[in-house]
């Protein structure tokens, strides 16, 4: 079960830094965190700007789609953290996503975002202390594509 915590409507890409630094100052460390969104919906864009905050270039990411897994050093209210970037697009079964040394992922302080995460929560839940989910819809209106992120957090049971 997961409580809405912010849900934030832009009207283009360029205002996804505002985005990113509400949604970074609304989860605790460590965490992980679940996009869920079509494509082109600003998934990446979104990690972008959030590793903005952790002190990371965000034009030197890249989306991890064909190597599954991009990890970065950054830094949080000055805490190193690791902030690791999953795309899960073309994982279709468990056992692949099992084959990742994931318990290396979620060791001392960590930001964990993945992509395409959702058929696997069960499975990144079991090994994170805080779990959210961000859903990403694209709505148009008046001919224009307007974004609305919201950010959930999984209740601990």
């Amino acid at each position: 079960m997961y409580s809405e915590i912010l849900k934030i409507t832009c009207c283009n890409l360029r205002t996804l830094k505002r985005v990113g630094f509400a949604f970074i100052s609304n989860i605790i460390l460590p965490a992980s965190i679940i996009l869920e969104g079509d494509l082109g919906a600003g998934k990446t864009a979104l990690i972008k700007q959030m590793a903005g905050f952790c002190r990371l270039n965000p034009d030197s990411l890249t989306s991890p789609t064909f190597n599954i897994v991009n990890q970065y050093c950054g830094k949080v209210k000055g805490n190193r953290i690791l902030f690791n970037h999953f795309d899960l697009y073309r994982i279709d079964e468990e056992s692949e996503l099992l084959e990742l040394p994931l318990d290396l992922y979620f060791e001392s302080n960590y930001l964990n975002c993945f992509e395409w995460g959702k058929k696997f929560e069960h499975v990144i839940s079991r090994y994170s202390l805080n779990l959210y989910a961000i859903d990403i819809k694209m709505i148009e209106y008046n001919h224009f594509i307007m974004r609305e992120f919201t950010l959930n957090k999984k209740e601990k049971r």
